[in-house]
């Protein structure tokens, strides 16, 4: 009898420790499968941000042989396509016009260190200095109570064309399809640049015109000359012509 308990007291010790074996792998089951969820889980949060990020990139490609991004060349393309094609307008202007105002103005975009976005958002809002009359400025009093230009008592110039905000009013216009005029956006801000060159000059083809329309733009003969030789230089890229007037 006594053989046959510590028989079954074995065998029960044997048991228990199978058991507890068991209980243990389970564990260790549980806690690697609740990292490998949580791996999945971060990885899965992670997913919005990669896309955007992949997006953003190839949105700054830059345009073979030049420092144009192709999201700019698309706002450009598509701003002179629309103001060529517009009646109202009755304007010659092409990308090239406008992207040489989008590099001097702001980089296309990228002055305040940042970029444009897929939709043509800039990641960092771009604002001029003060017009307060310091630095060789006009002094331009405050037009829009800081709503655009986040200076309630003396305007400067926003986004990446560089518009005044009570220039913006008058000429700015939703490109980019949100149903918002947003001159941080760089699709709104070249038709808005179109539609002011197209006020001053209906032939933004040759260089007189373009001239009097930079000059417009800005009252510098030196703006004027390096926006033209930039303007040009894009022009030897061999992007199709969007003008829809010849």
């Amino acid at each position: 009898m006594q053989e046959a308990g510590r028989a079954q007291a074995a065998v029960l010790d044997s048991l228990q420790a199978q058991i507890a074996d068991n209980t243990a792998d389970a564990t260790r089951a549980d806690r690697d499968n609740g990292a490998a969820s949580s791996d999945v889980n971060a990885a899965t949060a992670e997913l919005p941000a990669l896309t955007t990020e992949r997006q953003l990139a190839r949105a700054n490609t830059l345009v073979g042989g030049s420092d144009l991004p192709l999201v700019a060349l698309d706002a450009y393309w598509r701003a002179a396509q629309a103001a060529s094609s517009d009646p109202k307008l009755a304007c010659s202007i092409d990308w090239w016009a406008l992207a040489g105002i989008g590099r001097t103005e702001s980089n296309h975009g990228r002055y305040a260190g940042g970029e444009a976005a897929p939709d043509g958002r800039v990641t960092e809002p771009i604002y001029g200095i003060a017009l307060d009359g310091s630095r060789g400025t006009a002094v331009i009093r405050d037009s829009d109570k800081g709503a655009l230009d986040g200076d309630p008592g003396i305007d400067r110039a926003v986004g990446v064309m560089q518009f005044i905000p009570s220039t913006w009013k008058r000429y700015g216009a939703d490109l980019s399809g949100d149903g918002i005029a947003d001159p941080q956006n760089v699709y709104d801000g070249a038709l808005s640049a179109a539609r002011y060159l197209c006020a001053t000059s209906k032939d933004l083809v040759n260089d007189a015109g373009l001239n009097a329309a930079y000059f417009s733009y800005n009252h510098s003969l030196a703006y004027v000359s390096t926006v033209l030789a930039r303007s040009r230089a894009y022009q030897q890229l061999g992007v199709p012509s969007a003008n829809r007037r010849g």
